[in-house]
C-alpha cells in the first residue's frame, strides 16, 4: 500500500457508514457535522440511536445502497460483508474504508485535531490505532503550551 497525505474537501459529499456497533460510531463521529451521514444497519448500538444529525436505515446491506454516495466505511462486524462492501464501492468509484482491513481501503483515517489555523493528522497506517490517539493527545498538549 502507497499513501498519500492530503486534506479532502468533503463539503456536500454524503457518506454511507455500514454497520451499526461500537466500531460504526467512532466512525460516525469521524464525519459528524461534516457531511451528510446515512447509517445502515440490521441493529444499531444505543450510542448510534442517540446521535443527532444521523439517517438511520435499519436493514441488511445491498450493493444498490452505495448508489449516490460519495463515501463509504464498512464497519459491520462480518469480515466478509466488509471485502464486499469495499468491492462493491471499488466497482461504483465510490471511497471506501474496511474497519476490519487496511488492505481494503482507498483512504485511513488518522487521529486529528484542529489547532488555531492548523490541523494535526496522525497516522500508523493502521497499525496502531491507539498509538495514534495517544501521540495526538501528547501533541495537543505539547501545542496547547506554545504561542503558535
Amino acid at each position: 500500500m502507497d499513501y498519500l497525505p492530503v486534506i479532502l474537501n468533503i463539503t456536500g459529499k454524503k457518506c454511507l457508514i455500514v454497520g451499526g456497533g461500537k466500531v460504526a460510531a467512532r466512525k460516525i463521529k469521524y464525519f459528524l457535522g461534516r457531511v451528510e451521514i446515512t447509517v445502515i444497519s440490521k441493529d444499531f448500538c444505543r450510542e448510534i440511536k442517540e446521535m443527532e444529525g444521523v439517517k438511520l436505515v435499519r436493514k441488511a446491506y445491498e450493493s444498490s445502497d452505495l448508489d449516490g454516495f460519495d463515501i463509504v466505511i464498512a464497519a459491520t462486524n462480518d469480515e466478509k460483508t466488509n471485502r464486499q462492501i469495499f468491492l462493491d464501492a471499488r466497482d461504483k468509484n465510490v471511497l471506501v474504508n474496511n474497519a476490519t482491513s487496511k488492505e481494503d481501503c482507498d483512504f485511513l483515517m488518522p487521529a486529528f485535531f484542529n489547532y488555531k489555523d492548523f490541523v494535526v493528522a496522525i497516522s500508523s497506517f493502521g497499525n496502531s490505532p491507539k498509538g495514534s490517539k495517544n501521540l495526538k493527545e501528547k501533541i495537543k498538549k505539547y501545542l496547547e503550551g506554545l504561542d503558535v
